[in-house]
C-alpha cells in the first residue's frame, strides 16, 4: 500500500472515533442536554443514532427539562 492511503485511512478511522466518542459523551451524560456541540453531532447524525441519543437523553432529563433540539416530539415540550 502507499504510505499516503495508510496516512489518510489512519486520520479518517481517528477522526470517526473521536466524533463517535464526542456524541457517546453527549448522549450519555447527566449534567446538561444543551451542550452546543453535542446537538451540533446530534443533528448530523443519521436517524437510528438520533433515535438511540433521544432515548438515552429522555431516560436522564425526561422528567426535569425540555428536550434539547432534535429531540422533540409533536411539541416543544414534549420529547420523542
Amino acid at each position: 500500500m502507499r504510505p499516503s492511503f495508510v496516512l489518510l485511512a489512519a486520520i479518517a478511522v481517528t477522526l470517526l472515533v473521536a466524533v463517535s466518542a464526542r456524541y457517546y459523551l453527549y448522549a450519555t451524560n447527566t449534567k446538561t442536554p444543551f451542550d452546543e456541540v453535542g446537538i451540533e453531532l446530534h443533528q448530523n447524525m443519521p436517524a437510528a443514532v438520533q433515535n438511540w441519543g433521544c432515548k438515552q437523553l429522555k431516560a436522564s432529563f425526561g422528567g426535569k427539562t425540555l428536550p434539547p433540539p432534535g429531540c422533540s416530539g409533536p411539541g416543544p415540550a414534549v420529547w420523542r
